[in-house]
C-alpha cells in the first residue's frame, strides 16, 4: 500500500499518473517490493514543489540545486528514515539496476538516498 504523509500528495498522485507513467511504474514496483521482501509500507513525502518552495529550501540550506525535479514533475520522495542500512543497500542497488535514469550518462541514477528536511528516498526520471 501506497501512503501519503499528506492529503494533499494523494491528489498529486492522481496528477502524477498523467504526467509520469514510468514514476508511477517505479513506485509501484517499490511498493511491492518492500511489500514482498520486508513487510514494509512505503510512505510519499513529496511529489510536486513550487518554485518559491525550492528557492526556501535553498535559502534555508537544504540544497544547492536552483531548480528541482519536483518542480517539473520528475521525482518523488519517499520517507527513510526508519529503513535499515540493509535496506537501503539493497533498494539502491535493485532499483538502480532495473531503472535507468539516462543510458547517455550512466552515472545519473534513478534512486539515491540522502538528507534534506528528513532522511528519505528520491526517486528521478528523466521524462
Amino acid at each position: 500500500m501506497i501512503r501519503f504523509k499528506k492529503e494533499e500528495l494523494r491528489q498529486q498522485f492522481d496528477e502524477l499518473k498523467k504526467k509520469s507513467k514510468k514514476l508511477i511504474v517505479i513506485l509501484s514496483a517499490l511498493e511491492g517490493y518492500l511489500r514482498y521482501y520486508y513487510k514494509q509500507e512505503i510512505t510519499i513525502t513529496c511529489i510536486y514543489r513550487s518554485q518559491s518552495e525550492q528557492d526556501n529550501l535553498k535559502n534555508k540550506g537544504f540544497t544547492n540545486d536552483k531548480i528541482s525535479l519536483h518542480t517539473l514533475w520528475r521525482a518523488v520522495d519517499v520517507q527513510a528514515s526508519k529503513w535499515s542500512k540493509e535496506m537501503i543497500d539493497d533498494v539502491g542497488s535493485v532499483f538502480n539496476r532495473i531503472f535507468d535514469y539516462d543510458e547517455k550518462r550512466p552515472e545519473k541514477v534513478t534512486c539515491y538516498f540522502h538528507k534534506g528536511t528528513n532522511f528519505h528516498l528520491h526517486i528521478q526520471v528523466m521524462k
